[in-house]
């Protein structure tokens, strides 16, 4: 059975930690990658070295012994860093990047109470090394492992350690922020800084007090030390939610505080009273408050049923003009009616709002994914992300995060050539991979482009035939286009070999299903030598969705108003029969048309001559068909709903809305029925032309 850690913290502050250490991890992340790309400036170096101190003064209130030790020992080196004292070189960014690798797996440890198997001694071996020597250390002689020590006793390192003979004895007081959600946490930061410049002779209150989370106002520390004031109190600027920062040297105390220390009040304010402080927050400084997903879901639910019984009072309406006289009152319900539309439009848009996140969410995954990439493939690969902060709903977010490591993987291994025939083709050593996001209207447009050697036709179309997805036939009428479209086929692999990132033939089909799972589209576009890009098209939000209403058999259903590209009235005499199939001229091209009575099994309805048909012209991708319907009803926003287990997967169909009748509208897979008529349409063709 595994061993059950404790941290001393409640229950409900495991996610404050979480999320807050998350976000420190990803700042160093980042400015880690930052500087291996561009070099480093003292204020990145500074904002690296303040995520590591912020996670070291967290950990530490906890009592995450390993995870305080270890941060401790990377602030050495970026203290080294920032004055000067050591370059930045590749393995010391690796070694950086590692330790925060362990650390990204020790903040886990917090929330499952579970050992993660990391052991952070040799990392903080190989930081002490780098410490006293200013150099990796050897990896076939790693340095002797010791055992960590505590926070308690972190050591200083002896670069940074004053000389004994220069050292004086100088008081650090200050004030804590008294709305400060962790107080006691952030006297620990102080104390740790303080670890920095010497030796901590005494605290009032004592660190064991500190550390058992007692609530903390004002701090008295005294400090053996060769710095001075002022590098002293820039060494502490930084901490949050502190002020009134005093420094004293041994000459302007008296008398000297005793070496030993000693146990004391905690407050003298409390110590005079039973009762505890009254806090008070200002509250003009509360800007955003903390909610959970759970209730975001719930509420958007709740709105979706609003704008279901707003688009029900409307069509009441509709039916009480129809059948009474009595205007003057039927004109107030529809004042009462237009209000409450209004007002539900906007909290519908406020609800929305409310649930986008910044792309960055999910771009910011990606540089150290592809920088270890490259370096396992021996390419030099520069990621330049544009648009990160374009806003997309949640639940899509979530599920992009996939699609977009598989065509990410994809550009390194089949896009990007190796340097040197990256030199034979002229091109700089360094390929580029482009990742942006834009709004384009109800939708959002990612695109991953790289300027590598593109996508080759003719190979693909053999590896088509070689795995045995098609004959030579067929695959010999296939456009450019149609080929380039073969690389979504489940199986289909141009890698020559099988690596842990290709070759298997999986990957691209699971970037098209997942897209086309949340209603959206990928589009290839590529030049051979020069590179590639995908599109990836998404609405902005999965709840919520404006249609088109039809009607079939005395049904209703929805076409999404996204695919909608135009609605036509076709003669029967404009309709052309090729092999059982039919299709009309609409624009420059033949629009193949499907009847929806045949593809549900209704009940046929055979247009008379001069008869004209109702035609949804629709778009999916780059493809397009004509869906024949029986009548139009207009547009609506629905509330997409599942159809649920019982149901089950049903052709041609995605889901349902709740009209403002209580009647049930089933939602038409528009991808589905486009990709059938496409590829019937094809093989008509192709087989009226031999």
């Amino acid at each position: 059975m595994a061993e059950t850690l404790q941290f001393d913290l409640h229950p409900d502050e495991v996610e404050i930690f979480t999320l807050e250490t998350a976000e420190q991890i990803q700042q160093l992340d980042q400015g880690l990658l930052t500087i291996e790309k561009e070099g480093h400036t003292p204020e990145l170096i500074q904002r690296i070295f303040r995520a590591a101190h912020t996670l070291k003064g967290s950990a530490g209130a906890i009592g995450h012994h390993r995870m305080a030790n270890l941060t401790h020992k990377m602030e050495t080196v970026l203290v080294l860093l920032r004055e000067g004292r050591l370059a930045v070189s590749t393995p010391l960014v690796d070694l950086l990047l590692e330790a925060v690798d362990a650390l990204r797996l020790l903040t886990q440890e917090v929330s499952t109470r579970e050992p993660s198997g990391v052991e952070p001694d040799g990392l903080v071996q190989r930081f002490q090394a780098y410490a006293t020597s200013g150099e990796a250390p050897s990896s076939a002689q790693p340095p002797t492992a010791q055992p960590a020590a505590p926070p308690a006793a972190l050591p200083t390192p002896e670069l940074e350690k004053p000389a004994p003979q220069a050292e004086a004895q100088t008081r650090v007081s200050l004030q804590v922020a008294r709305d400060s959600i962790a107080p006691a946490a952030r006297a620990l930061q102080v104390l740790l800084a303080l670890a920095e410049a010497g030796e901590v002779v005494k605290s009032n209150p004592p660190r064991d007090v500190i550390e058992r989370g007692e609530t903390v106002h004002r701090l008295e520390v005294f400090v053996q030390t060769s710095w001075d004031a002022a590098r002293l109190h820039k060494q502490l600027a930084h901490i949050g939610e502190i002020s009134d920062i005093q420094v004293l040297t041994q000459q302007e105390q008296s008398p000297a505080p005793p070496k030993e220390p000693q146990r004391a009040t905690v407050e003298p304010a409390i110590a005079k009273s039973a009762a505890p402080p009254r806090v008070t927050v200002d509250k003009s400084n509360l800007k955003t408050v903390r909610t959970s997903v759970e209730r975001l879901d719930k509420l958007m639910n709740l709105v979706g049923e609003l704008v279901t019984d707003r688009n029900r009072l409307i069509q009441t309406h509709s039916s009480l003009r129809a059948q009474s006289q009595d205007g003057e009152r039927l004109s107030e319900l529809a004042q009462a009616i237009s209000h409450m539309a209004s007002i539900t439009d906007e909290l519908q848009e406020e609800v929305m709002r409310a649930r986008l996140l910044p792309l960055e969410n999910v771009f910011n995954k990606f540089p150290r994914m592809v920088r270890d990439l490259a370096r396992d493939f021996g390419k030099s690969v520069d990621l330049q992300i544009e648009g990160q902060e374009t806003e997309l709903d949640r639940s899509v977010i979530e599920e992009i995060a996939d699609p977009l490591m598989h065509l990410l993987r994809n550009a390194i291994d089949h896009g990007i050539e190796p340097p040197e025939d990256r030199r034979a083709a002229g091109k700089p050593e360094t390929g580029i991979i482009r990742l942006a996001g834009r709004s384009e209207g109800s939708h959002i447009v990612i695109t991953v482009s790289d300027d590598g050697k593109g996508i080759d036709a003719e190979r693909v179309r053999r590896s088509a035939v070689e795995k045995g997805l098609m004959n030579d036939e067929a695959a010999a009428r296939l456009t450019e286009n149609e080929v380039i479209d073969l690389i979504f086929m489940a199986g289909l692999s141009t890698s020559k070999k099988v690596t842990d990132v290709s070759g298997r033939g999986v990957g691209m089909d699971v970037v098209r299903s997942n897209v086309e799972r949340l209603r959206g589209t990928v589009k290839v576009k590529t030049q051979l030598g020069q590179g590639t890009t995908f599109e990836l098209s998404l609405p902005l939000t999965l709840a919520i969705m404006p249609v088109l209403l039809v009607t079939l058999e005395g049904g209703t259903y929805c076409i999404p108003l996204a695919t909608v590209e135009e609605v036509l009235e076709i003669e029967t005499p404009s309709i052309h029969r090729v092999d059982r199939g039919e299709l009309v001229q609409w624009r420059t091209k033949l629009l193949p048309l499907l009847r929806l009575r045949q593809s549900f099994g209704l009940a046929d309805k055979v247009s008379q001559n001069g008869h004209a048909s109702s035609v949804v012209a629709v778009r999916w991708g780059d493809e397009h068909a004509g869906l024949v319907v029986d009548g139009l009803l207009g547009q609506q926003e629905i509330v997409i709903k599942n159809l649920g287990k019982l149901i089950g997967q049903v052709a041609g169909i995605t889901g349902g809305a709740i009209l403002g009748d209580g009647s049930v509208a089933l939602i038409i897979d528009v991808p589905g029925l486009v990709k059938q008529a496409t590829r019937d349409n094809v093989e008509r063709i192709a087989r009226a032309r031999a």
